[in-house]
């Protein structure tokens, strides 16, 4: 039984090579693939050696630099030794500009959402505070204010009066995994303020302090 399968093997394998001798046949007849003929010079050790030699010597001689790359190259390194290290630093927010202010210019509303709680500061650029609000001020107590129509409340509250002191255009630091985190911004926006960016701070502690044991209920 063993000649019947290794004849079988042989005979599978000349016919595979048969058709890629046919395949590659037609490939080449229909130029599909340029046919390029390279013509190698018959030339002696010795002549690549020189050849190899005056290369060398052509690369390491100052006078065989095309004059145009040289301009280029010298007006180049000009240039990068002519800027200083805080214009090389191109930031993303440059020509951005709301109702003519620049956008490092525009307040900043910092938004903390905890578990039991949502704080909203609306501060102006040297972070001086000029709005505060939380679900506690606005009237909610004790579990209430955990929820997220309080943080949404609280949010239009803080809008309204930040409005009221011309502030149009701001900008979103977010804090914290509370259920007033997305509420509060919704509420920011039905009050009348335009988000321009918004920002996570929320920290992340990779093999920090030991958490406190789970709640039992």
């Amino acid at each position: 039984m063993t000649k019947p399968q290794n004849n079988m093997a042989s005979s599978t394998v000349r016919f595979f090579q048969r058709g890629c001798r046919l395949l590659c046949r037609s490939v080449f007849h229909q130029n599909l693939i340029p046919q390029t003929r390279v013509r190698v010079p018959q030339t002696g050790l010795s002549s690549f050696h020189t050849c190899h030699r005056q290369l060398q010597e052509t690369s390491t001689d100052p006078g065989n630099v095309d004059p145009i790359v040289e301009d280029t190259v010298t007006a180049q390194d000009d240039q990068t030794s002519e800027m200083t290290a805080g214009e090389r630093l191109i930031s993303s927010d440059d020509g951005l500009v709301f109702a003519g202010t620049q956008f490092h210019d525009l307040p900043i509303v910092y938004v903390k959402a905890t578990y039991n709680n949502t704080h909203i500061n609306v501060t102006d650029k040297d972070s001086k505070s000029m709005v505060r609000t939380s679900c506690g001020t606005v009237g909610f107590k004790n579990a209430k204010k955990a929820t997220g129509v309080a943080a949404q409340t609280a949010g239009i509250a803080a809008a309204t009066k930040a409005i009221d002191k011309g502030v149009k255009y701001v900008r979103l630091m977010v804090k914290g995994l509370g259920a007033g985190r997305q509420a509060s911004i919704k509420g920011l926006q039905m009050g009348g303020l335009e988000i321009v960016s918004i920002t996570d701070n929320t920290p992340i502690s990779v093999n920090g302090c030991r958490p406190r044991k789970a709640r039992r209920i």
